[in-house]
């Protein structure tokens, strides 16, 4: 299909230049901005292909569409014999690429290649401006004229010379005319991505953190790079009640975490730091009391997206960690429950993920 882009854009638009229409969509706000695409592929060409009054228009759209990034380049071309009624553009071609979710440096560079070759076939067939000129900075490097051959070729014949449309050739920058200047940030491929805000809640079930499992609110927020993330997190276990001894013993928990994550692709693996309080109340006893002790644990907890709907996802999780304080609870002297060595829980959540 660049063959196809290619000729379509030799052919109608001699003069080698267009004006681009760019837009990214949902999921691909870490593909490089319209400007940052301008100026990579007017390093590719060696010139700045962009003009506001070109014939030929191209058109790129990127948005995520699952685990992938998708990015679809249309050329149009205006129509001077555009009547009434009729579109003022004419398709003359189109073409889809795809590249991972987690990484749009792959289709960047390929949009990049594919609009060059669109706006100049022979792009493919010349040194790369950095490579002409090691000095060059910011913008394309200066192409030098062609050079005039010594002796002259015969002229074709006319049939020939009548069936061959007239192309103007490109005029190449004089090397006192500077690089190009885009404007906007450059977009480096190298460069740290800036965190990103996920906010979520979820619901589970913890087990072992009270006297019976009961049900657990979730709620945080992390700030997530491209393979790390690390957040705060609140979680209410809400009163529970455990019948023993001829009594009730009513318990609650209030947790707040500090939780680091390493991801990849859907799956993640964090570690957790929580520390909260934990209520107990006992009723139906002669000495029957009220009270609070303190809740500390370490561990650690795994994570599997499930699906993405435009900014929001949903996951699965389940942790396990280990109670550092211990507590235990007495009834007429004798233990009828204390902290485990190992607790957990899982659960389900959803994630608004913001630009």
């Amino acid at each position: 299909m660049i063959a196809v882009l290619a000729a379509a854009g030799a052919g109608a638009f001699p003069a080698r230049v267009a004006r681009l229409s760019y837009e990214r969509g949902e999921g691909a706000d870490g593909c490089p901005d319209a400007a940052s695409l301008k100026q990579g592929i007017a390093a590719r060409l060696g010139y700045n292909p962009f003009v506001d009054e070109a014939e030929l228009k191209v058109s790129a759209v990127v948005s995520r569409a699952g685990t992938q990034l998708r990015g679809i380049l249309r050329l149009e071309r205006d129509r001077a014999d555009a009547g009434p009624g009729s579109s003022p553009a004419q398709a003359v071609g189109q073409r889809e690429l795809t590249g991972p979710a987690s990484d749009c440096r792959e289709l960047a560079s390929a949009m990049e290649l594919a609009i060059s070759i669109a706006i100049d076939p022979l792009v493919t067939t010349r040194p790369a401006a950095a490579a002409r000129d090691p000095q060059a900075t910011e913008g394309a490097a200066a192409e030098p004229a062609p050079r005039q051959s010594a002796t002259p070729s015969p002229p074709p014949p006319d049939d020939v010379a009548a069936s061959v449309p007239a192309i103007e050739p490109r005029q190449p920058l004089q090397p006192d005319s500077g690089p190009v200047e885009l404007e906007g940030e450059p977009f480096s491929r190298n460069r740290p991505r800036p965190a990103k805000v996920h906010a979520y809640a979820g619901l589970g079930v913890a087990v072992a953190s009270m006297p019976l499992a009961s049900p657990s609110l979730q709620l945080g927020a992390r700030l997530q790079w491209k393979t790390a993330s690390v957040g705060l997190e609140a979680r209410v276990d809400p009163i529970s009640s455990y019948e023993v001894a001829g009594g009730r013993i009513d318990s609650a928990l209030v947790v707040g975490s500090v939780v680091a994550c390493l991801h990849y692709r859907r799956f993640a693996g964090c570690g957790l730091v929580s520390a909260g309080a934990l209520t107990i109340s006992g009723a139906g006893y002669d000495d029957a009391r009220q009270g609070a002790t303190p809740y500390v644990a370490v561990g650690g907890r795994a994570v599997a997206e499930l699906f993405r709907v435009r900014s929001f996802s949903f996951a699965v999780s389940g942790d396990l960690v280990a109670p550092i304080v211990h507590t235990s609870l007495q009834v007429s002297g004798g233990e009828v429950w204390k902290t485990p060595a190992l607790a957990g829980g899982v659960g389900l959540c959803a994630v608004k993920h913001f630009p």
